[in-house]
């Protein structure tokens, strides 16, 4: 994939949180992932594999959306309920801000797909860019 494209693909999907699911398809995809992250050598990791590049289909429970009423970042927890993952939505693969049509129900479940922009071990929290403009959000 080349930097151009790594703007990013994304899917973000808002379903309603049912019985926490912790057997989701990605929930290993996501332990794998975390576990490389916070190895000793997690952020070259980081730089190596994740920044640029574009994520397998994620999911996980919405604890934050900023601003409230049409929210452009949503702050993810991927298992418990610790901010992990931070998704800055965008238009194509310009700079220009996206946001949701509505506000977001905090405890949401979201499908996701994104490119990784940056992380931070400690505390641990992983960005990813999001492009509404390729793959339209659900409503």
């Amino acid at each position: 994939m080349t930097k151009s494209l790594a703007a990013l693909c994304v899917v973000v999907m808002v379903l309603p949180m049912q019985a926490q699911d912790t057997d989701a398809p990605n929930h290993n995809l996501w332990s794998l992932l975390k576990k490389a992250l916070l190895d000793t050598d997690g952020l070259d990791y980081f730089e190596k594999n994740i920044k640029g590049a574009l994520l397998p289909p994620l999911a996980g429970k919405l604890v934050s959306a900023t601003p409230s009423d049409h929210p452009s970042v949503l702050v993810l927890a991927m298992d418990g309920d610790e901010p992990q993952v931070t998704l800055r939505l965008s238009h194509g693969y310009g700079p220009q801000e996206a946001r949701m049509p509505k506000p977001m129900a905090l405890g949401s479940l979201i499908t996701f797909e994104g490119v990784g922009i940056s992380f931070a071990q400690v505390p641990f929290m992983l960005a990813l860019e999001v492009d509404t403009d390729e793959h339209p959000l659900d409503k």
